[in-house]
């Protein structure tokens, strides 16, 4: 059996394209961490902010002192929007903690309604206004 000497030409040829594949996959690799530092992942930004507006949105319809027209809140529209704020709060506090804390008073709200504790609703709405204005997500 023959050896090559640790300088042969052969281990050379094959020594430059591994280098070569190796400085590829490392420069790929650093190309999309850098994108995803900058641009983000596309679930974020834009889209949890988006999110966040339109349940601020859909509060500024609802009459947070009495959101109900009358004693059966199931059949009340405003129930369904309760339940379309807290969930678009949390979509758009899925990427972070930006959101958390609307999604937090949403959720209570939502479980105010889903209790039938109907006393404590109009407060619950109170603070996701506030989160909602804290955020310049205007209510009007």
């Amino acid at each position: 059996m023959s050896q090559q000497p640790p300088h042969s030409p052969a281990r050379h040829r094959l020594a430059w394209p591994v280098l070569a594949l190796v400085a590829a996959l490392v420069g790929v690799g650093a190309g999309i961490a850098i994108g995803l530092l900058v641009a983000g992942d596309g679930y974020g930004g834009d889209r949890d902010e988006r999110n966040a507006a339109m349940a601020c949105s859909l509060l500024a319809d609802i009459d947070r002192e009495d959101p109900f027209d009358d004693d059966a809140p199931m059949e009340d529209p405003t129930t369904w929007e309760i339940s379309a704020i807290a969930s678009l709060a949390n979509a758009a506090a899925t990427d972070g903690r930006r959101y958390r804390s609307l999604a937090e008073a949403a959720d209570l709200a939502w479980r105010h309604l889903q209790t039938r504790n109907i006393e404590e609703l109009p407060t619950a709405l109170d603070d996701v206004a506030d989160e909602c204005e804290s955020r310049d997500l205007a209510i009007d």
